[in-house]
Parts: structure tokens; sequence; C-alpha cells
């Protein structure tokens, strides 16, 4: 069986890679990676798809629900939050990919 990724992995994946070989060395362990560092990649991908794709981050019918939600006690997930969700989990994924070939 043949699965395809969403659209978005093959756009934001080779991001994640080069932000992973910009921000940590090929012989660091997911172990020895903070979550700070872990943030601050998710924030630098993120930066460069707002860059690419800006309706990523300027959805203007999510700052009305937002607006309206203010008084509410109920969170909010915009398209900005799924993405960075997205990346978050590509970027732990490929840390383990990469944890799998050091130790081969």
């Amino acid at each position: 069986m043949n699965y395809d990724y969403p659209e978005l992995h093959y756009i934001i994946y080779p991001k994640v890679v080069e932000a992973l070989d910009k921000y940590f060395e090929k012989t660091r362990t997911i172990e020895d990676i903070s979550g700070e560092e872990i943030e601050i990649a998710v924030h630098a991908v993120y930066k460069k798809m707002v860059q690419e794709h800006p309706e990523i981050h300027g959805d203007p019918s999510e700052r009305r629900y937002r607006a309206k939600e203010k008084n509410k006690l109920k969170s909010f997930y915009g398209r900005g939050k799924v993405v960075k969700d997205l990346i978050s989990i590509l970027i732990i994924t490929e840390l383990f990919r990469r944890k799998q070939n050091i130790t081969v």
C-alpha cells in the first residue's frame, strides 16, 4: 500500500531537517536536548513557514473567533497552533530517527 503524507508535511519536513542540522550536532541524542532547545527549533521552522506562507499566521476569521471567546475558558487551536504542533511532532520524530541511525 502507498500512504501519502499531507502536502503540508512535504513543506515542513525539509525545514525541520535543516533546523536540526543547524541547531543540533548529529551526535546529540534526544536525551541531551532540552525542551527549550526544541522550542527554539520549532519557532525557527514556524518563522520560515510564515515567511513563505503568511496565511498560516494571519487568518482574520481566527482573530474574530478569538475576540468572541476571550472571556471564556476555552482553548483556541488555530492554524498557527496546529502547524506548531505538527512541527514539534516532526522534530521529535526526526530526533528519534537519528538516534536509531546512530545506535545501529
